[in-house]
């Protein structure tokens, strides 16, 4: 995790591949959980986390989230899905004293990725500028409840005709009043989708004419 030399506080959460890989994910959560949750953790390992301070703006945080699910951890009862990111994000606003992140990154799971609301809880306290969450087909409903200031946003494409047409439609992307980098991939096989970048925000008439699916 980068550090600023100024204070000794991280001034990002960095759990990507290469930095922690993803079936340590889990450890990382039951380090960070209350006690009673998780006892076989040795006390030990959660002051290491415990002092760890960071900053109150973060430049980003990274997030994998892996489509295999090693290990004995349990997402919590109520939530209706997985919710390895809402922990940890709201483990860094409730404990750790983060208000603002620059940018989240999060690889979601394809095959069984968070589901829209607590993808809006997670990150809706934090005023995100750039979001680049890995989910398919992405509502921009969803990115209004969570991130209604962002200002770089990426999206997915599963291929459907329904998400594409929604995010280029008069309830899509327009209504997100400050976005001006839009960015789009494919994420099925066999397709070509390209949501060419807009950068003035209101631009979006233009923009639903030029994607492709081949």
């Amino acid at each position: 995790m980068p550090t600023s030399f100024h204070t000794g506080k991280e001034i990002a959460l960095d759990l990507s591949p290469g930095k922690a890989s993803p079936q340590s994910l889990h450890r990382f959560i039951k380090k960070i959980s209350d006690d009673t949750k998780y006892p076989d953790v040795i006390s030990e390992t959660r002051s290491v986390i415990a002092e760890l301070e960071f900053e109150s703006t973060l430049r980003y945080v990274d997030i994998p989230i892996s489509d295999t699910n090693k290990g004995d951890y349990t997402p919590t009862k109520g939530l209706g899905g997985r919710d390895e990111a809402l922990l940890i994000l709201n483990w860094l606003g409730e404990k750790k004293g983060v208000k603002n992140i620059i940018e989240i990154r999060i690889a979601d799971s394809h095959y069984r990725p968070h589901n829209e609301e607590i993808i809006a809880l997670a990150v809706r306290r934090f005023d995100v500028q750039i979001l680049n969450w890995k989910r398919t087909d992405l509502s921009i409903d969803a990115i209004l409840e969570g991130a209604p200031n962002v200002k770089e946003l990426h999206l997915y494409s599963s291929g459907s005709w329904a998400a594409l047409g929604h995010w280029v439609g008069a309830d899509g992307v327009g209504r997100l009043k400050k976005v001006g980098l839009l960015l789009g991939e494919a994420c099925a096989p066999l397709t070509d989708f390209r949501l060419m970048t807009a950068r003035t925000p209101r631009d979006y008439t233009s923009v639903g004419r030029q994607y492709d699916l081949g």
